[in-house]
């Protein structure tokens, strides 16, 4: 597995020959021969070259995290990782910070709010769903007691009780926790997950929205995030 963000594959080994392709973080390819600082790859569609030995990573797999709609069908000893994992992978996700927003990008050339979030974990040998209507159904759900009335702008005019509720939304939440943005259900149309971002602790997260950024869920922060107050659910994997 390639582990920089940007790299090439290049004709002979040495960065000043011909590249044969461009990488980004994430790339699997076939070893092809080995050497102390470069070694032979091999591409899918069986182009040969090299790359600084210390660009890559023995690939040994991913570790799926299960998920279902039903959440008691999934396995407890497939539902949690490690806070080292957790750690490894916000440390990740904090490497696109300023990378531009691009609708299915799964890369350090673009990504959307899930494209970050499956790809900061793959980087970490966890394999997450692709999108966030799916990814809220993995690990342990952490109830944030949204308050459907505060999807309504006047409602949120009340600075001071908007404040407070939006502190007892993310009270439960712990560093590492994903969080899913939408509409709430109502009578005639079930929950829309639309958003996700990853909670850092105090009040903020890291999110792909126009560009990967962090910002803040509390209303009178500088760096407070517009449609903060559409969070309406948390996982914990």
């Amino acid at each position: 597995m390639f582990t920089g963000l940007y790299g090439h594959i290049y004709a002979y080994p040495s960065r000043s020959s011909q590249t044969v392709c461009d990488l980004v973080g994430g790339d699997i390819l076939r070893l092809a021969g080995k050497g102390r600082k470069w070694v032979e790859v091999m591409t899918p569609s069986g182009k040969h070259g090299y790359i600084p030995r210390e660009e890559i990573r023995e690939f040994k797999g991913f570790r799926s995290i299960a998920w279902s709609k039903n959440r008691n069908e999934v396995p407890e000893y497939q539902s949690f990782i490690s806070q080292e994992e957790i750690e490894g992978m916000i440390g990740t996700a904090m490497q696109l910070l300023g990378v531009p927003y691009l609708w299915g990008g799964m890369t350090p050339k673009g990504v959307d709010c899930s494209g970050l979030v499956r790809w900061a974990y793959l980087m970490n040998g966890i394999l997450l769903p692709r999108n966030a209507s799916q990814q809220i159904f993995c690990g342990k759900e952490i109830e944030v007691e949204a308050d459907s009335r505060y999807w309504d702008e006047a409602q949120r005019k009340d600075m001071d009780a908007f404040k407070q509720e939006m502190q007892k939304r993310i009270s439960k939440l712990k560093r590492g926790d994903l969080l899913f943005f939408g509409t709430p259900a109502t009578q005639e149309k079930g929950r829309r997950i639309g958003h996700v971002g990853i909670y850092l602790g105090d009040g903020k997260m890291i999110h792909s929205s126009h560009l990967v950024r962090i910002n803040s869920l509390i209303p009178d922060q500088a760096d407070y995030y517009e449609n903060a107050h559409r969070l309406l659910g948390a996982s914990r994997l």
